[in-house]
């Protein structure tokens, strides 16, 4: 398991917790703001960003740059790669983009792409491109996505306006201040975790129903859904575009088996982009979402929202409150686990009933993970907690509500 930190570091951990190694990137190119993807290979991509004030030539430009990182599963630092450049010939804001999005992989024909949404500085406001990469590193497609509109003549987008600036407000002489760091729209002041913010979304990857190479599913993290095609050639491909102007979208989006695209808003609607790239709503009072949404064995859904209503949608709906949250749940195939601010809780999938709950400080910000074995792994106050992976009952007692195995506990 990869666990990447502000300080620049990636780690890398062995199934039962042991450290495996630790390799630190340049502080010139900062910290970790997203999760690490891994290829076919076992290759882990990162990408870094970082805010300086560059004074040179007697220009002030306060730039954002951001780096694609590859490690080996063996911990060498393979490369880094810049983001491209934009804006070079505005030398108070040329920058090469900040990003708390993680990259996702584009697969086909054997083929591998990096692909991460980041937000320019522009001369007016601020710009969402998508940056797609070759494995080695060189930059296949630069898309605009959406370009900014001056926040003095439109109002901005709080949303965007916060993750813009976040870079610039939380980093003092080169270090990160994660109490001044609350970057959430100012129009929500009582957000439960503020520090949190809202990250970036990140990109989905969906077959293609006509059978084409996978179509890339995103928002701009403003009013538009935005569907792409690609090619390692051609680049990125407009295949559908729809702007809904009441929603305001925050959450990645979750592609599901059957080609549905789900995406999550801030105030509380679960929105659904069918394969043909209609839309509708399949819940909604689900309360101010931040994380995806996660798909259960059986097809339901588990929404967490931002102040912990967890929210089961299938034939019937079911809420409960539990703590706050920006982490989306993880499920195996009898269980998932949701982390808060202050336990981490085990639940019965198929019948939905809460079977245990670890009692902890500073959760809720990281989702937890399924491991192959079924360990599950999750992070609270700066410390990996492992859960062994289900154990037998002894024998004689009764099995455990939905089958044989029964949930984690610390050990």
């Amino acid at each position: 398991m990869y666990v990447a930190n502000l300080e620049g570091e990636l780690r890398a951990f062995h199934g039962d917790g042991r450290p495996y190694w630790t390799r630190k990137i340049n502080a010139l190119q900062g910290g970790f703001f997203a999760a690490p993807v891994v290829g076919a290979d076992g290759s882990i991509y990162v990408v870094s960003s970082v805010h300086y004030t560059d004074y040179r030539n007697g220009i002030t430009n306060r730039r954002n740059d951001s780096y694609l990182h590859k490690f080996s599963p063996g911990g060498a630092w393979v490369y880094w790669r810049a983001f491209p450049e934009q804006f070079p010939a505005s030398p108070t804001v040329v920058n090469r983009g900040a990003t708390t999005a993680p990259p996702n992989i584009w697969r086909w024909n054997g083929s591998e792409v990096i692909m991460v949404p980041v937000l320019y500085k522009s001369p007016v406001a601020q710009d969402l491109h998508l940056v797609a990469f070759a494995v080695n590193g060189a930059v296949l497609a630069d898309r605009l996505v959406t370009q900014g509109q001056s926040p003095e003549t439109s109002g901005g987008s709080g949303l965007w306006n916060a993750i813009a600036g976040f870079f610039e407000d939380c980093f003092v002489n080169g270090l990160f201040l994660l109490d001044g760091c609350a970057f959430a729209p100012s129009f929500d002041p009582d957000l439960p975790l503020p520090t949190a913010g809202f990250p970036l979304p990140g990109v989905a990857i969906r077959p293609d129903p006509l059978g084409g190479s996978p179509l890339i599913m995103m928002t701009d993290a403003r009013h538009d859904k935005v569907v792409y095609n690609f090619s390692p050639q051609g680049g990125f491909f407009p295949v559908a575009r729809s702007s809904h102007l009441l929603r305001q979208f925050t959450t990645p989006p979750v592609a599901l088996p059957n080609d549905d695209t789900l995406i999550g808003t801030l105030d509380g609607y679960l929105t659904r982009t069918r394969a043909d790239f209609s839309h509708n709503w399949i819940a909604r009072g689900l309360g101010t979402l931040t994380a995806a949404p996660t798909r259960l064995a059986d097809g339901s859904l588990v929404v967490l929202s931002r102040g912990g209503i967890m929210t089961v949608v299938a034939s019937h709906r079911s809420a409960i409150l539990l703590g706050d949250t920006i982490a989306s749940a993880a499920a195996s195939c009898n269980h998932f686990f949701v982390s808060t601010a202050f336990a981490f809780d085990t639940f019965d999938a198929k019948i939905r009933a809460h079977v245990g709950s670890f009692p902890w400080i500073g959760g809720g910000l990281h989702a937890p993970v399924v491991g192959l074995y079924g360990e599950v792994y999750a992070i609270a106050s700066n410390t990996l907690y492992v859960f062994p992976a289900p154990s037998r009952p002894s024998p004689g007692m009764p099995p455990p509500l939905s089958c044989i195995l029964a949930p984690p506990t610390p050990g």
